[in-house]
C-alpha cells in the first residue's frame, strides 16, 4: 500500500483507498453505536445536515493493485473497535 501511496505523490493525484460504496455518518454511527454494545443513536435534527456527498473513486489504485481485496466497512471497524478494547489503556497514555 505505501509503494502506491509513494509511486504517484509525483503526479500529484489523490488515491482513494476506499471501496466504492458509500455511507452516511449515520450509518457509520450505528456501526460503531452496534459493535460497542451501545442502544442507538440520537441525531440531533436541530442542525444542520452538512455536507451531502463527497465522493472519491478508487480506480487508480485498482489499477495499480489489481488483486487488491477491501476489508468491508463492518469488518474493518469491527477489528479496529476489538483492538481497541483489547488495547485501550495502551493507547491512553
Amino acid at each position: 500500500m505505501l509503494w502506491v501511496l509513494f509511486k504517484k505523490k509525483s503526479d500529484n493525484k489523490l488515491i482513494s483507498l476506499v471501496p466504492t460504496e458509500e455511507y452516511t455518518i449515520g450509518d457509520m454511527a450505528e456501526l460503531i453505536a452496534k459493535e460497542f454494545q451501545l442502544k442507538g443513536v440520537v441525531f440531533d435534527t436541530s442542525k444542520a445536515d452538512g455536507q451531502y456527498k463527497k465522493t472519491m473513486g478508487n480506480d487508480t489504485l485498482v489499477k495499480l493493485l489489481k488483486n487488491f481485496k477491501f476489508t468491508t466497512l463492518e469488518d474493518g471497524l469491527q477489528e479496529t473497535i476489538q483492538d481497541f478494547i483489547r488495547n485501550n489503556q495502551r493507547y491512553r497514555l
